[in-house]
């Protein structure tokens, strides 16, 4: 487990990076878009507010990275 916490969390960073490898052939702009999108879409405010809570203490991939700004 991380130092983040808890394995609900390791969830929603493994989910994430899921989602930004399935992206990860499209062009940078458009695998960003496709991340934040998704996420926005299908993700409650709850576990975004998680995700971006933990952040810094998760193994998070570079798209994932690079989208938080917008998903707060």
């Amino acid at each position: 487990m991380t130092e983040s916490g808890s394995r609900e969390t390791e969830q929603l960073a493994r989910m994430a990076n899921q989602n930004a490898s399935f992206f990860r052939s499209y062009p940078e702009q458009t695998a960003r878009d496709g991340v934040r999108t998704h996420i926005l879409s299908f993700w409650t405010p709850k576990m975004r507010a998680e995700l971006l809570k933990h952040a810094e203490g998760l193994k998070l991939d570079p798209l994932v990275k690079a989208v938080l700004p917008g998903l707060g």
